[in-house]
């Protein structure tokens, strides 16, 4: 196949979920904890601190609080993936074409929800908790980019592998997926939430449906 490698969101492209939700909002939600998340983001909102320092905080609240990995087990039986995944990244697979996941979402979520299906993705970039021997929370690992540069990553794969863009196909759903555009790959709007699914500008077509199989008319 012309098609190298094919990249996916995962919040709200991977899986079936309600508008606006993600595996962060689920997290909070799960713990009960909803007010200092918004107290959290309002200060990164307003610049009183990055994005690392955004991220240090939850890793430190959430040791305090001894938040276990079984809060993310639970959050990922509430997640539903997309029909037709298995046979979707099968069919990649078998055909030789690697597949990433470029999520600013949870690893720990994203891993558990995926489960036996991990064995076909070359890697998984997302927020990481770090958890002990004991299953608590204890640190925590970011992604080799920051939200709305995703874009970063992508270009890294294209040169790295030495790849053209026209090798790559990237799947995302929302305005933090717009920048990868950048990379001049393809980018399909997948069931688009907070973005404008037809500008041109960041997107090269976009879908609607409820079957990742349905993404196949994509590639190459």
């Amino acid at each position: 196949m012309k098609t190298k490698i094919v990249i996916f969101d995962f919040d709200g492209t991977l899986t079936l979920v309600e508008k606006g939700s993600s595996t962060w909002l689920k997290m909070w939600t799960e713990i009960d904890d909803l007010e200092t998340d918004s107290y959290f983001f309002s200060l990164f909102e307003s610049g009183k601190i990055n994005h690392t320092q955004w991220f240090e905080m939850i890793v430190r609240h959430l040791s305090k609080r001894k938040i276990s990995e079984s809060v993310f087990v639970n959050v990922s039986k509430k997640l539903n993936l997309i029909n037709e995944i298995e046979n979707t990244f099968k069919f990649l697979f078998n055909n030789g074409v690697s597949i990433y996941i470029l999520s600013s979402g949870i690893k720990n979520i994203i891993i558990h929800t995926l489960d036996y299906l991990k064995k076909y993705i070359s890697s998984i970039e997302a927020y990481q908790f770090n958890i002990d021997e004991n299953g608590l929370v204890v640190g925590g690992t970011s992604p080799n980019f920051i939200n709305e540069e995703k874009n970063l990553f992508v270009q890294s794969l294209i040169n790295e592998n030495n790849l053209s863009p026209n090798d790559i196909i990237f799947f995302g759903n929302g305005a933090n997926d717009e920048c990868v555009s950048k990379t001049g790959v393809k980018t399909i709007c997948l069931n688009g939430d907070d973005t404008d699914e037809n500008d041109k500008k960041y997107w090269n077509a976009n879908i609607r449906t409820n079957t990742l199989k349905d993404i196949l008319q994509f590639i190459d």
